[in-house]
């Protein structure tokens, strides 16, 4: 809006593009999500197709589910929490390309894929 500065970046995702495929190869894939979120945005799926891309890690402030699949991606994946709530309906992928904070860490997108994502139910957004 005019005259109105924006505490979120406008979204940078195509519609219709799963996050996983923007990942860049050789990457470490750096995963942001609100912390009152229950579901988990990285599972099973996501994680196959970012190994598949050549993703070298995925670091994710939020949680994953499917904890058996991920072990067998042969690339390292931390998580701050587990779920068994898939995203679907509750978050959505928002940007990448973008520094976000891991604790107290800001992370920027030099070497690694970035992603931070919306809450959907709700009006707070990741700042």
């Amino acid at each position: 809006m005019l005259g109105q500065t924006l505490s979120q970046p406008l979204p940078n995702i195509p519609d219709g593009t799963p996050y996983a495929d923007l990942t860049v190869p050789g990457s470490i894939v750096v995963i942001s999500q609100p912390r009152d979120q229950v579901c988990a945005v990285v599972g099973g799926i996501m994680s196959a197709r970012m190994a598949k891309l050549g993703a070298a890690a995925v670091l994710v402030d939020g949680r994953v589910r499917d904890l058996a699949e991920l072990r067998t991606m042969g690339i390292p994946i931390w998580s701050r929490a587990t779920s068994t709530i898939a995203t679907s309906g509750q978050a959505k992928a928002w940007a990448v390309g973008l520094p976000v904070t891991v604790g107290l860490t800001t992370v920027e997108p030099v070497s690694c894929s970035v992603l931070s994502f919306e809450l959907i139910y709700g009006s707070r957004m990741l700042e």
